[in-house]
């Protein structure tokens, strides 16, 4: 079958590169309207009254987004689901209650609480039928994930594997390991992909390719995805509930509207669906694991933790990786300069002669193959 895309299919003209440097924090981090694979309520925590909600309700429940806006949430959600919520409020860390099981209207959801801009946040995604992978499965899973990465013997033959396996967990058309360099350009440094695409292997892109806030959240988060690049983006409603000068923080929101300057670039590469996760060095980023398909592709809650962790444990072991061959390296270095400066003090008056008998040595000294 013949490559869905092409590296030169997603040049850019100057336009599109200056609006990606133009890329504002709001458009990322406050974009005032979700991803439409789920519902979103913005609460008075209080008591619990319903300040915002996505345009989407109606879809789900057959209800306007208007009708519900100003009531309590046991418009929308039965007394024991609504004491339920009102008692994970007690905690200060809402990530020890989430995800937990909710149901309204005869519909299952998986749902999570987040606090931002002095409102909650509760998201509600529908509960998919493959997401009762056994407890043991998942066990295994990620114990083979894990025990494969421990036996990488280089940091090459780690992030190939790491890529093999986020592909086997994920079901992604490719799956790219980016690591930025020194002046904030990415470069693929491992993939994983079906054998008719073209690869995007040793690529390199612009650092404006992400920009400066988007780097900014995935430090801050370590899941991102995109069901469907294409979506039609469900608005919180009122928009008006908010300050212009203070707009509603989705930063931890699952469903979180994407930045049309990112959705177009994916949509110049072909992509239908996508997932990020973070790699992190000492709380600078060092990279992504890029998850990339041809067509929409929603990804599972316990696939999403499973991600989560691999990019945290992964993050640990390149930088062991990294530490172990930049010992290695400063050893050979050492040996060469020893030996250099031996040939050096037998022959003081022959410097060509002694560069040139250790032409191999200096060569391996700078990385390099020829001069």
């Amino acid at each position: 079958m013949k490559s869905l895309i092409t590296p030169e299919q997603f040049e850019f003209t100057p336009s599109d590169l200056t609006s990606l440097e133009e890329c504002s924090e709001a458009s990322v981090y406050a974009p005032s309207y979700i991803q439409p694979n789920g519902i979103l309520l913005v609460l008075q925590e209080s008591d619990l009254k319903i300040l915002q909600v996505s345009e989407n309700v109606e879809q789900f429940w057959g209800t306007s987004a208007t009708t519900v806006v100003g009531k309590p949430l046991h418009r929308l959600f039965s007394h024991l689901q609504v004491q339920k919520i009102a008692k994970f409020l007690r905690q200060d860390d809402l990530d020890l209650c989430n995800p937990f099981e909710s149901k309204a209207r005869s519909q299952i959801f998986r749902s999570t609480l987040s606090r931002t801009n002095n409102a909650l946040i509760l998201e509600l995604e529908p509960q998919q039928s493959t997401e009762k992978l056994h407890s043991i499965q998942f066990y295994h899973r990620l114990q083979a994930t894990i025990l494969s990465l421990r036996s990488a013997t280089s940091l090459a033959d780690l992030v190939q594997r790491l890529a093999h396996r986020v592909k086997a967990l994920t079901g992604f058309d490719r799956v790219m390991i980016y690591r930025f360099e020194a002046d904030d350009h990415g470069v693929v440094i491992a993939e994983e992909k079906e054998s008719y695409l073209e690869s995007y292997l040793g690529l390199h892109f612009p650092a404006i390719d992400i920009p400066i806030p988007a780097r900014k959240l995935f430090l801050r988060n370590w899941v991102r995805q995109i069901p469907n690049v294409n979506y039609t983006p469900s608005r919180l409603i009122p928009t008006e509930a908010f300050p212009e000068e203070q707009p509603l923080d989705l930063s931890d929101c699952i469903l979180r509207g994407v930045s049309p300057y990112h959705i177009e670039y994916l949509q110049h590469m072909g992509v239908g669906g996508s997932l990020t996760i973070s790699l992190i060095d000492d709380r600078q980023l060092w990279g992504l694991i890029a998850c990339h398909h041809y067509s929409p592709k929603q990804v599972d809650y316990e696939t999403r933790k499973t991600c989560e962790f691999l990019g945290q444990f992964a993050s640990i072991e390149l930088v062991h990786q990294q530490g172990h061959e930049l010992s290695h390296y400063q050893t050979q270095v050492k040996a060469i300069q020893d030996k250099l400066q031996q040939a050096f003090l037998r022959e003081p008056n022959f410097i060509q002669q002694v560069l040139t008998r250790n032409t191999t040595d200096l060569l391996h000294l700078v990385h390099a193959e020829g001069v």
